[in-house]
């Protein structure tokens, strides 16, 4: 009996242990995950700008996190990113020859619990 409590205080332990680690790593994964949309998203707008079939765009809003790829008045793409999205702009808008189109560069911030990650994207287009 007391080896029998010995081990499920040690598995208790170790439980203990491992869960926090778990979660850090979800919130890693999922940002990881937001971050690959946002930057598929954002190649397939500008692929699509200098296939030359219209100007393209970008939307992201904030509440709920998620990222719509628009041509024209018609949607091309929606992602949920199920993680905080924190940017500079509201969207990110790309012209024929493929540059951005718009002010200033791009800053988004995807953040979940501890883990974050920057995607910058710069006036010409390139997502750093």
């Amino acid at each position: 009996m007391i080896e029998l409590a010995i081990v499920l205080v040690l598995v208790s332990f170790l439980t203990a242990i491992a869960i926090p680690a778990v979660g850090r790593q979800r919130d890693v994964a999922a940002v990881r995950r937001a971050t690959q949309s946002l930057t598929d998203a954002l190649a397939v707008a500008r692929d699509v700008a200098l296939a030359g079939v219209a100007p393209v765009a970008v939307d992201l809003n904030a509440d709920p996190a998620s990222i719509t790829g628009r041509s024209a008045n018609d949607t091309v793409e929606r992602h949920e990113l199920g993680t905080a999205l924190h940017a500079t702009r509201d969207s990110m808008a790309y012209g024929p020859d493929g540059l951005g189109v718009g002010a200033a560069n791009l800053t988004a911030i995807l953040s979940r619990g501890m883990a974050a990650e920057t995607v910058v994207v710069s006036r010409l287009g390139r997502v750093r």
